[in-house]
């Protein structure tokens, strides 16, 4: 069993979140598309008491490299996307490429659907990934309080004033 799968895992967010996850003693796969990369990031994270690493190469805008990932994975239980190819991104929207828009969108936008398609699932063979999004939080389910209206947007002070604390 895998304990986290760290997509983009090879530098920036992804190889922090992969250092602070071993050192933790976890179970942790690291995905990029540079087999080099990932070979120094290996060398950097592996040290004698904490978690095992290993690597995978995969190119996220890829749907074969993806089903090939979770393919290879019996079991994972947690999945983190911080792959982005933001090389060119940065700056005023007019002096960006469409081209280089493309690249980003397939790698945050593709990538991600594609772990959610072919990633762990509800299936006796694969764990369940918890399912988290701003409407829903991190337990994954619709919250117990009441909306806000129209009427009651008006009279609020703050867009967060009406609305409980997360737990």
């Amino acid at each position: 069993m895998t304990d986290a799968i760290i997509i983009g895992g090879g530098s920036g967010m992804g190889l922090a979140l992969a250092r602070t996850l071993l050192a933790e003693d976890m179970k942790v796969t690291i995905v990029g598309r540079s087999a080099d990369r990932l070979t120094t990031a290996r060398a950097e994270l592996e040290r004698p008491g904490h978690g095992k690493i290993s690597t995978f190469v995969a190119d996220m805008g890829r749907e074969e490299d993806v089903a090939e990932l979770f393919a290879q994975v019996e079991r994972v239980e947690h999945v983190a996307v911080t792959a982005a190819d933001a090389t060119g991104v940065y700056g005023r929207t007019v002096d960006v490429a469409t081209a280089t828009a493309r690249a980003i969108v397939e790698t945050k936008l593709l990538g991600a659907w594609l772990v959610g398609k072919h990633g762990p699932d509800e299936s006796p063979a694969r764990s369940p990934i918890p399912r988290a999004s701003t409407r829903t939080g991190r337990t994954g389910r619709t919250p117990s309080w009441p909306r806000p209206t129209a009427r009651s947007r008006r009279w609020r002070t703050g867009w967060r004033s009406n609305w409980p604390p997360c737990e």
